[in-house]
Formats: structure tokens, sequence, C-alpha cells
């Protein structure tokens, strides 16, 4: 967990991680930064770039109709992906990602309140913490005690 998001990107550098969750946003931001690196870049690059992040929407776009991807774009995709994408992900420290995840849900402006039948929640270590006043405010949630 990062404290600071403002410092993510440090952060995922140091750390180089396997799995990485962000909602969208966080992904948003990363992607203009690369936008930007490649746009400050010279024509070579650009290039390079277009053709690998082309060859890796292409593929991905077979994968989700659940169509084979020929041989000769998987060739393509592995030669650009080890010269330009990979690159990319060590700039961003995602080199070492396996997993990636990014989710999103509305948060309500209300929180629900609990069944009548339910025992209130435990503050007890570990667990999640018992709602405080402010958690009956609107956007906002219950706090957490760290496991």
């Amino acid at each position: 967990m990062c404290p600071d998001s403002t410092r993510l990107g440090e952060g995922l550098k140091a750390v180089r991680p396997v799995s990485f969750f962000g909602v969208p946003r966080v992904w948003e931001r990363m992607a203009a930064g690369v936008q930007a690196y490649v746009a400050g870049a010279d024509e070579r690059v650009k290039a390079a770039f277009a053709a690998a992040t082309g060859a890796a929407l292409e593929a991905h776009r077979l994968r989700e109709a659940k169509r084979p991807v020929p041989a000769e774009l998987t060739t393509k995709l592995v030669g650009l992906d080890t010269a330009v994408l990979r690159p990319v992900r060590a700039m961003l420290g995602l080199d070492r990602v396996r997993w990636a995840g990014s989710g999103a849900a509305p948060i309500p402006a209300r929180p629900p309140e609990p069944a009548p039948s339910t025992p209130p929640p435990t503050s007890a270590p570990g667990r999640w913490a018992a709602p405080t006043p402010a958690w009956r405010r609107s956007a906002t949630a219950a706090r957490t005690s760290p496991r």
C-alpha cells in the first residue's frame, strides 16, 4: 500500500510487484505518463510504440472474441513486447507483474444500515472495526483495524 498516491510510481519501481490492483484512475494516470513520454520521443520511438500497442490490441480483441491469434501475430507481438512494451513496463515498475487488475463501483450516498438481527462488528485486533459516527455520513466508511 502506498500512503501517498503521488509517489506510487516511486514505490512501484522500488518494489517491482508481481501483482498489482489499481482503481481506474491509477491506470489512467500511468497511461497519461506513458503517452506524454511517447509524445516527447523521436519518430522512431513513436512508430515502434504504435506498432507494439496496435499488435497487442489486435491480439487482445481476437482473444476476447475467442478467436485464435495467428502465429505471425504472436511472433510479431513477442518481438515488439521484448523491444518496446517490456521497457515501458520496467519504466513504470510493472515489469515483474504477472497479474494486474482494476475495478470500481459507485459509492452509495449513504451506507446500508445493518440488519436488526446482525450483531455489531467487532473492534478486536485483526477484525473490522465498529462503525464510528463518521460512518453514517455520506461518502465515508467504517475504519478498519490492521490485520
